[in-house]
């Protein structure tokens, strides 16, 4: 791969150097001028960068620009172009056929699962028991791209299973078309009373992510599709349960705002839906949110 590297080198180089007044020799954190360019050259263990600068002659300054950065790994080449606006910024990723170990353009993820404490919004909230709902996230499938040194991009896809535990003799009925939280009928008690609510996510998460940082930073709009979902109650003589309604006029379609902050494989998250759960005035007017942490491989 270095002997690559440096035949590509040489004849990016070769041109400039002739250039030159005196000879330049190349050596780990190098710095060759040539006439109205700058070429930087830093070599670790890891990578070469390279980056070219161009001087202009400004009255009677001299205005450097970046035109160039390339950063070339084992098996793989990263260059980045700058021209003279900051919305036009191309990149051009590069890949070899050895994909070993390449894990900064690209990287597939192989699942996930996060735990965490849901809970709603309004009138509704006040009779959730926040302590014990709780939301379980099994991360199907995710793609990170990296666009710079700083973002990544990763649409991931998940299912989300919501249980929320009433608290208070109380339950989601769906009465004459209206849900509502209702109060147990008179001389009867609830052993326990769950809502159920099960969503397809897919989200795109934008990642501050320095490279080769283990710690990112992230916030990601999310489109939630409805599954699945019930109300359901259990009496203190019946081992089976009742159900109190199956569509209960939630919403299909839910979006909602992540924000959270990875270490290595380890996630914290924050989330909250920015639409109703329910349709309109079939139901209460309520947000969803959540506080969990979470694995990914």
């Amino acid at each position: 791969m270095k002997k690559t590297i440096v035949i590509g080198l040489t004849t990016i180089l070769f041109p400039l150097m002739a250039e030159a007044v005196c000879p330049a020799f190349i050596s780990p954190d190098t710095t060759i001028r040539t006439q109205d360019k700058t070429i930087v050259i830093e070599e670790t263990d890891d990578d070469i960068d390279i980056t070219l600068y161009r001087h202009r002659m400004d009255g009677d300054s001299v205005r450097s620009q970046q035109v160039f950065k390339g950063i070339y790994l084992k098996g793989r080449s990263i260059e980045q172009r700058f021209r003279n606006t900051i919305f036009d910024v191309p990149l051009n990723f590069s890949r070899s056929k050895d994909r070993k170990g390449d894990r900064r353009t690209r990287d597939v993820g192989l699942g996930s699962f996060k735990l965490g404490f849901v809970n709603l919004t309004g009138d509704a909230g006040d009779h959730i028991n926040a302590s014990s709902s709780l939301r379980y996230t099994i991360g199907l499938m995710s793609v990170s791209c990296r666009l710079n040194d700083w973002l990544v991009i990763a649409p991931n896809m998940d299912i989300e299973f919501n249980s929320i535990h009433l608290k208070g003799n109380y339950s989601f009925r769906d009465v004459n078309g209206v849900t509502q939280v209702l109060p147990a009928d008179a001389g009867v008690t609830y052993d326990k009373s769950r809502l159920h609510i099960t969503y397809m996510d897919f989200a795109l998460p934008l990642i501050l992510r320095k490279y080769r940082s283990n710690i990112s930073f992230y916030v990601a709009p999310t489109l939630k599709f409805k599954t699945a979902s019930s109300s359901k109650v259990w009496l203190p003589d019946h081992k089976k349960y009742e159900k109190h309604g199956g569509d209960l006029n939630l919403n299909p379609v839910v979006v909602e705002a992540r924000i959270g902050v990875n270490y290595r494989g380890f996630n914290l998250y924050g989330s909250y839906t920015l639409t109703p759960i329910f349709r309109g005035d079939k139901g209460p007017d309520t947000r969803m949110f959540a506080i969990g942490f979470g694995y990914g491989l």
